[in-house]
């Protein structure tokens, strides 16, 4: 396939939904922890999110049809990746998180949902999940997993008298279970007497839902007691044995309720209890009934808590965000976005701003998003119903229309955020509202109840046009001449002239099989096109005719391929148009309109894709929200995109164009800021900021806080700051930034004066002396005897006696001033400061240590931004911002990535997708005689592919290189001989000559590596293919082995430098290629290598190495027995660096990966996010492992011989 017609969708980010909040007393885990501590999951209403709980790195995306109601992780640390998940449906799923495979399902044998579930956490080998439902039954899964066999059975041999609200299985006595209910009581089953259900019971209240127990907790160091949270906010501590039970003490009660309590492993005897109007968790100690500590976890009220390894709790709230708090820190140390709750069914740019977005959900809620860093700008609550669409007006920024599924339209102004207007002009559900740009500025809204209406702004109803079933979706023509199309369930395509009178169709375009949903108009100078999107799984695209034609039949092609029904519709705006379309099928499909072909299709969603969108200033970027609940930015490129970025790289005389180039190429997450860092701007919205700018940045936020300006970092609707929280993150934010006397004076009038004093003299001690002496005089005024130790401080004893005699102290006021005679009077001294070097280290390792974050979450252009902000310009990035770096900053680049690399890199992409003359422009940059060779060996490549007629101008005639040849050997030029040999086509003799000199080279005492890697700079355009079995497996050998030192230079990961080891080893064995290297000097270096950076690696060196211990030298034995030592007492953490290559958006969760999973080559692990298929067509490596490969051997890891073929695809 010719490479220009490739195209590529890549995900670049994956944008969760929120945390699912159940309603009711039921306390289903929608949050939970693995056994280990690793992972952390939490629920939404159609999918699990499991997150690396140190990274804290989104690591899988589990989904069904089903809406899911609750989790639970198993217990048990062997069976640490499975988790089950029960649905609103009665479905039971038990998955590996590893591999994204369900390995077991089964249905709850009644149609009441559940209530609550947990693992019994004591027989690992056939594990068993007990499930409470509403019909006062419990169930338990029986997994057998030696006998691969699963069985459902009820628990109790009748239904409970009251409703169950949680139940909780004894972590110390087997068998034992704890089930909590709506009347208050407790009931205990114990598996020794299965028929018997023991209850014991509160005392009565006048209310009887507030007795309801809304979560337990048993102690995990003791099998006796159990905690108790009531609906009411009261709390218990029971003491249980198999019988009975009493309760030991109550704790005071909280008057917003409590939602959650769990035991603190961390501190014995403590818990923590959390309530769902607040945002504040409450530590406890069961020895008192008042709560020790309260700290504010989140910015809205929290509703379910898990308890995570190391003082960390897991806690979700109720604006759907999801927090691990870290108690011993009193740190937020990650919180996700509040976000929606339930499916998203559209999704639009703001017209103005592509940094806008809204959507709208089954919640019945609008959200405005800041797409730079997906924190929720507003929460539009108040249209009651499920909202299916939403539309920007065209000409007012903060106007937007959403649609219901009670009949409503409502309008509302972003930048106070209500609804102005109100439209009640339908009478069932309207799917799909859309603005006119012509000047009437009409609003257009299709309805269920059959009916098109046409509305001003002020909510004024125009036009109301009637058909003959429901209309779904509508769009105006983009030529602003009134023309309306509206998709109807009769399979038809209407089109209204809505600047005339009538109110029947202009055309009526019939060609579906089933309802038409969405219909989309494209225009450009020379037409007008028209698609529509069908319950047939088809698209129509109709070529709209002329105003002139006006009876002109209305061409159509149609486009199939989707298996489900097609939904999702938009244009790509391109000299060759392309469409794209989403089908519940969960696919996204990119058609080549010319063609009538599909071009790539894309399976990375999990289920049903709702919407698509993309604006006109970011045309290369898309973002699409499905019925698995998430949000997916893509990045679409395409031989012309990929041109015209480089083109205007090369030719742009400033930044600002090149800038807009790379915007229109893909709106990458942070490439504003990356291009505001490079030419030394500074603005309170970029993420990272400048060295030179950072502080004052945040002094003025501390100021906005201080004035009440600024929202707090997690807005809420739920729960807003105080005046108070503002203030105390307005003094952290001083402090942060230096300003330590405004941070003092906070929390002074905040009356915080001993924090405020133990900070003070960071100023100087003349400032904590003045502070004391004013916390003195506040003490005094209440008449406080503590007023007394200040004045003393501040030696002002005077006051001290003198507030003494007030208080009728008098001994005490005489051995203050007696004293007074003999204290020193020298103010300590603060330490030295670090010097400005040391300044400069910290610094630096504070922006390594958030791009190392960054690098984690898949975005390395944010990491280039960290380096960039602090000058560090030698950390890798995207070889085109790479490149622009080079040009344009005057500092020098790193020896590790000169500019000759940088340009080879960069050439063989573009070499890759057939643009020649690009490729040619961008190796005359480089200084002549690089220039010259670089194109000799594009010239030599590319006449094997029968390229030539480009490139022979670039050539010397034959006699001339001929000559050349003869005085390189003369001259024993070997490296231009060998050049030449391959330019002249005599690639045998060439490369016979290359293998002789570079054995000669490895051979010597001290190898000459400079000389050795220009002879494989060469050999890498050399055809491996035609070349004799002996020779090939030579050069692959070769190549592999001088790749594995840049590997190792480069600092590579482990999967890629062993797999290049093991291309050595694999042609030594299998060809009888001989080495001038012995083999256990290979395995030497390779587990040199390893021994800092992976053991499990290390080891299986080690165990190859052992097959050749009678010839190892002295110091090797030495070596090895330093590496077993390290394996016997492995250290806390391998000081090994590691630089990997990291794509965009890499190990996002991909449905792709589980319906038809790949595996690394490298490592045999499934991979997540872009990867390239090797030429068996079977086996794979990720994209990121491609491109590090191909840096330093650009042959396949396959050992056919042909060329890694990276940049071809993406």
């Amino acid at each position: 396939m010719d490479p220009r017609a490739k195209v590529s969708f890549q995900q670049v980010r994956v944008v969760p939904s929120g945390c699912m909040q159940r309603r009711g007393l039921g306390n289903l885990h929608i949050v939970g922890s693995d056994a280990t501590g690793a992972f952390f999951a939490f629920a939404s209403t159609l999918a699990v999110y499991v997150y690396e709980a140190t990274t804290f790195r989104l690591h899988r995306l589990l989904s069904t049809k089903d809406n899911v109601l609750g989790l639970a992780w198993c217990p048990f640390a062997c069976h640490r990746a499975y988790l089950a998940t029960v649905a609103m449906e009665g479905g039971v799923v038990l998955w590996n998180v590893t591999t994204e495979e369900i390995l077991f399902q089964a249905t709850l044998p009644t149609a009441h949902h559940a209530i609550s579930l947990q693992w019994q956490p004591h027989d690992a080998s056939t594990m068993q999940l007990a499930i409470a439902c509403s019909d006062k039954l419990i169930y338990v899964w029986t997994i057998d997993l030696e006998a691969n066999t699963h069985s459902m059975a009820r628990l109790l041999p009748k239904p409970t008298e009251s409703p169950m609200t949680v139940l909780r299985w004894n972590p110390q006595t087997r068998g034992m279970l704890a089930i909590g209910f709506e009347s208050g009581a407790i009931g205990l089953y114990h598996g020794a007497r299965p028929t018997a259900l023991t209850l014991i019971t509160r005392e009565k209240k006048r209310d009887k839902k507030a007795l309801a127990i809304t979560d337990m907790t048993w102690d995990s160091l003791s099998h006796l007691y159990l905690l108790v949270a009531y609906k009411d906010g009261h709390s218990a501590l029971w003491e249980i044995n198999e019988t009975t039970g009493t309760q030991l003490h109550t704790f005071d009660k909280q008057g917003a309720g409590t939602n959650a309590i769990a035991w603190l492993p961390s501190a014995p005897g403590q818990f923590v209890t959390a309530n769902a109007r607040s945002g504040i968790l409450k530590i406890w100690n069961v020895s008192q009934p008042q709560p020790l500590q309260h700290v504010r976890a989140q910015s809205s009220g929290i509703h379910n808590i898990a308890v995570l390894q190391d003082h960390r709790l897991l806690c979700a709230a109720v604006d759907g965000s999801v927090g691990v708090y870290d108690l011993q820190k009193r740190h937020l140390a990650w919180a996700s976005h509040p976000g929606h709750k339930e499916t998203i069914f559209d999704v639009r740019y703001q017209p103005s701003n592509p940094n806008v977005l809204a959507t709208c959900s089954h919640d019945g809620s609008v959200r405005i998003w800041d797409v730079e860093t997906m924190h929720c700008l507003q929460h539009l609550q108040g249209q009651d119903g499920v909202l299916y669409s939403v539309a920007w007006a065209p000409a007012t920024a903060s106007l937007i229309a959403s649609s219901s599924s009670l009949g409503t339209v409502f309008l509302w102004d972003t930048a106070v955020g209500v609804a102005t207007v109100q439209m009640r002009h339908h009478t069932d559900a309207v799917y799909r509202v859309a603005w006119d740009t012509g000047d009437d500025g009409l609003l257009a809204s299709s309805s269920k109840d059959k009916t098109v209406v046409l509305a001003l702004p002020s909510g004024v109803l125009v036009k109301r046009y009637v058909l003959p079933g429901a209309a779904f979706g509508c769009d105006w023509s983009p030529r602003g001449d009134g023309l309306l199309v509206v998709g109807c369930i009769d399979h038809v395509v209407r089109v209204f002239a809505t600047k005339t009178s009538s109110t029947e169709p202009l055309r009526v375009l019939a060609a579906h099989d089933a309802r038409v949903f969405h219909t989309v108009w494209y225009a450009d100078p020379a037409r007008l096109l028209l698609a529509s999107s069908s319950d047939d799984c088809s698209i129509r695209v109709w070529s709209w005719p002329e105003e002139s034609a006006v009876d002109a039949v209305v061409p159509y092609i149609t486009l199939t391929g989707h298996t489900g029904f097609v939904r999702a519709l938009v244009w790509h705006a391109a000299p060759a148009p392309l469409l794209l379309s989403g089908s519940w099928d969960a696919t996204i499909r990119i058609w080549d309109i010319h063609s009538r072909s599909c071009r790539l299709v894309v399976v990375d969603h999990l289920a049903d894709v709702y919407g698509i969108a993309t604006h006109l200033a970011t045309p290369c970027t898309f973002v699409s929200c499905s019925r698995d609940s998430t949000l997916r930015f893509w990045g679409l490129r395409t031989y012309e995109s990929a041109t015209t970025l480089l083109a205007t790289v090369l030719s742009a005389p400033d930044v600002a164009p090149i800038e807009a180039a790379f915007v229109v190429a893909g709106m990458l997450p942070g490439l504003a800021n990356f291009f505001a860092l490079l030419q030394q701007k500074s603005t309170r919205e970029m993420r990272i900021q400048r060295e030179e700018s950072v502080v004052e940045t945040y002094l003025e936020q501390a100021r906005r806080l201080e004035a009440g300006l600024a929202k707090s970092r997690r807005p809420s609707k739920t729960t807003r700051l105080n005046k108070e929280e503002h203030l105390l993150q307005a003094a952290a934010t001083y402090l942060k930034a230096g300003n330590l006397v405004r941070y003092c004076r906070i929390l002074a009038d905040m009356n915080q004066w001993e924090k405020a004093l133990a900070v003070a003299p960071g100023v100087s001690m003349a400032f904590w002396e003045k502070l004391a002496t004013e916390y003195a005089e506040h003490l005094a005024a209440s008449e406080s005897e503590d007023a007394a130790v200040y004045y003393v401080a501040t030696r002002d004893v005077e006051s001290a006696v003198a507030l003494y005699h007030s208080r009728s102290q008098y001994e005490d006021a005489f051995v203050v001033a007696k004293a007074s005679e003999t204290m020193p009077h020298a103010a300590p001294s603060l330490s030295n400061s670090p010097s400005q070097q040391d300044w400069s280290a910290l610094r630096h390792s504070s922006r390594a240590a958030l791009a190392t974050q960054y690098v984690d979450a898949g975005d390395p252009i944010l990491a280039a931004c960290c380096y960039l902000s602090v000058h560090a310009m030698d950390n890798a990035i995207a070889l085109e911002l790479a490149y622009v770096l080079s040009t344009y900053l005057s500092t020098d680049v790193s020896p590790q990535h000169p500019p000759v690399m940088l340009v080879r890199r960069l050439a063989f992409k573009y070499e890759a997708l057939g643009a020649l003359p690009l490729v040619l422009q961008l190796l005359g940059t480089l200084p002549p005689l690089e220039a010259k060779y670089e194109t000799w060996l594009l010239c030599a490549r590319q006449a094997r592919l029968g390229r030539t007629q480009t490139l022979a101008a670039r050539l010397l005639e034959q006699t001339e290189l001929e000559a050349e040849l003869r005085d390189a050997l003369a001259g024993e030029r070997l490296v231009d001989a060998v050049r030449l040999h391959l330019l002249l086509g005599d690639e045998a003799e060439g490369l016979q000559l290359a293998i002789s000199e570079v054995f000669e080279l490895l051979g010597a005492p001290e190898v000459n590596w400079p000389v050795v890697f220009a002879f494989t700079t060469i050999l890498g355009s050399y055809d491996a293919v035609a070349a004799s079995p002996k020779q090939r497996a030579t050069l692959l050998a070769l190549m592999a082995f001088a790749g594995a030192v840049q590997a190792m230079d480069a600092r590579s990961p482990v999967p890629v430098v062993s797999y290049l080891f093991h291309v050595v080893h694999t042609q030594c064995y299998g060809a009888a290629v001989r080495l001038p290297i012995p083999e256990a000097a290979l395995l030497e270096a390779e587990a040199d290598y390893c021994a800092s950076r992976d053991l499990g690696r290390l080891q299986h060196v080690l165990a190859q190495l052992e097959r050749s211990r009678s010839s190892w030298p002295e110091a090797l034995q030495a070596r090895v027995a330093t590496w077993h030592k390290v394996l016997a007492s492995p250290p806390h953490a391998l000081q090994g660096r590691v630089e990997a290559v990291v794509v965009p958006g890499s190990n996002l969760p991909s449905a792709g990966q589980a319906k038809f999973p790949l595996r690394s080559l490298f490592t045999g692990e499934i991979i997540h996010g872009p990867s390239i298929k090797l030429e068996d067509e079977v086996s794979a490596i990720s994209l990121d492992e491609a491109i590090m490969w191909s840096r330093v051997n650009p042959f396949s890891p396959l050992s056919t011989g042909d060329r890694l073929s990276v940049y071809s695809q993406y």
